[in-house]
């Protein structure tokens, strides 16, 4: 991808179990026309994603290939989300909230953010997030199907190195920008904001959740701990990071994803380095 400290332009989101039915329905939304009678259909494995970058779910690049009544070839690209195989796996991250939460975001709450958003003139609209093609959702087979975005040289930052001000700054802006459609639609359809926001639930921060994160708690603060004080021996960041990695600031965060209807918004949810995608224009 390159340096960090390149000219960065545009940013996508990453927002985020294949059958021959996924497929066609990825291929008729990702820019088949609708028209087109699809006579033959067939993936062809790509690429994985890259080690890492998913948790809660396998990540695959395929090519759907198809030709119509005219025999005339057509193909897309698109990346497969699909729930863990591994019933523990998925059990243990609680894949299936997750899968549950992103359609909902993709089937419903985005259109109406931009709806809402398409009755304004905005000069600067909110309209980087991935496509979703396809969305399948049972507990067991949850798949979703998304636009590839490498396609348009929009790739991931280096998690491992983090990312410099430039990034972070439009980084910022994006998600500025995103939360404003909640501010907004929150002060002007209050009535339709509030049962949009019902289709979601909070999945980390919350006070049901709190004996599942406990121990997975203790374990991240202690292992914080222990990088400042290795990296950063008998400094204030010590002492800082001590203050912070303590139970209490998990209620904190609870109370903030929960307890702020005034000042909360629909939020990306999961927003580190591998959820967003950035593209590069001119030298490296």
């Amino acid at each position: 991808m390159g340096n960090l400290g390149c000219n960065l332009t545009s940013i996508a989101w990453m927002i985020l179990a294949t059958s021959e039915t996924t497929w066609l329905g990825a291929a008729k939304g990702a820019g088949v026309p609708k028209t087109t009678t699809i006579i033959t259909l067939y993936g062809r494995y790509v690429s994985d994603t890259g080690k890492g970058d998913s948790y809660l779910s396998e990540l695959i690049r395929i090519r759907i290939h198809g030709t119509d009544e005219n025999n005339v070839a057509n193909h897309v690209q698109v990346i497969l989300k699909s729930i863990p195989k591994s019933i523990a796996r998925r059990l243990t991250f609680r894949s299936h909230e997750f899968f549950q939460n992103e359609i909902m975001f993709y089937e419903k709450v985005l259109p109406a953010l931009l709806d809402f958003q398409s009755t304004k003139n905005v000069k600067d609209p909110f309209d980087k997030y991935t496509k979703m093609f396809f969305s399948f959702c049972d507990g067991t087979n949850d798949v979703l199907c998304l636009e590839d975005a490498s396609l348009y040289q929009f790739g991931s930052a280096v998690r491992q190195e983090g990312i410099d001000l430039e990034h972070c700054k439009l980084t910022f802006k994006i998600l500025a920008q995103f939360h404003a459609l909640s501010f907004a639609m929150k002060d002007q359809k209050p009535e339709e904001f509030r049962k949009l926001k019902t289709h979601l639930t909070e999945v980390y921060y919350h006070d049901r959740l709190w004996d599942w994160y406990t121990r997975f708690w203790k374990r991240i603060s202690g292992i914080a701990i222990d990088a400042v004080e290795k990296e950063y021996p008998d400094s204030i960041y010590v002492e800082k990071v001590k203050e912070f990695a303590v139970p209490e600031r998990y209620q904190n965060m609870i109370d903030a994803a929960t307890k702020t209807d005034e000042t909360g918004v629909i939020s990306h949810g999961d927003s580190w380095t591998n959820n967003f995608l950035y593209k590069y224009v001119g030298p490296i």
